[in-house]
């Protein structure tokens, strides 16, 4: 690997983009001492017009050697907890989105939907028994399926968050 060749311990900064984990687990292997820069650090020294990859590189080492250099926490050991938080968090949004979806459809169809606990126990009976026209119908159904889906997958992940976040506490020997 070329990184042998750059001493021993070097430094090497990479740039807080999509994918950076394996780049850094590799050097960090290698024995090399990565330095992540943070994107809206480094923002604010583009001041040149022209830019590529080479031109850049060149900025983010000049920013290490200057101690200027913006970075960013690499997290290992919280790397997969942050990851599981982050997919949960989609989950949540697409199950809100389909949630939103439902509410439109019954507006369509003039039904007034309470603001919240629509999505309950209390709710969901009443609104499953709401006649509804065919495609209305139909599409009410297989949202409130995805939904029920989506549920099931968020108490899942909750469970991981739950098993990984929780720290890990020895008995203390005092009494």
């Amino acid at each position: 690997m070329q990184i042998e060749q750059a001493g021993h311990d070097p430094d090497v900064v990479l740039e807080a983009t999509s994918g950076w984990y394996w780049a850094a687990d590799v050097l960090q292997a290698a024995g090399a001492r990565v330095h992540l820069a943070h994107p809206l650090g480094v923002k604010g020294f583009a001041y040149r017009r022209v830019k590529n990859d080479i031109r850049d590189a060149a900025d983010l080492a000049d920013l290490l050697r200057m101690g200027r250099l913006p970075e960013a926490w690499i997290a290992p050991q919280v790397r997969e907890l942050r990851e599981l938080v982050r997919y949960r968090a989609k989950l949540v949004a697409l199950r809100s989105g389909l949630k939103a979806q439902v509410r439109a459809v019954l507006a369509k169809a003039s039904i007034l939907t309470p603001a919240s606990g629509l999505f309950g126990i209390d709710g969901r009976a009443p609104m499953e028994r709401t006649a509804l026209a065919g495609p209305y119908a139909q599409r009410v159904a297989s949202l409130l399926k995805l939904i029920d889906e989506l549920d099931a997958e968020e108490t899942f992940f909750n469970g991981r968050i739950a098993e990984r976040g929780r720290p890990s506490i020895r008995p203390s020997s005092s009494p």
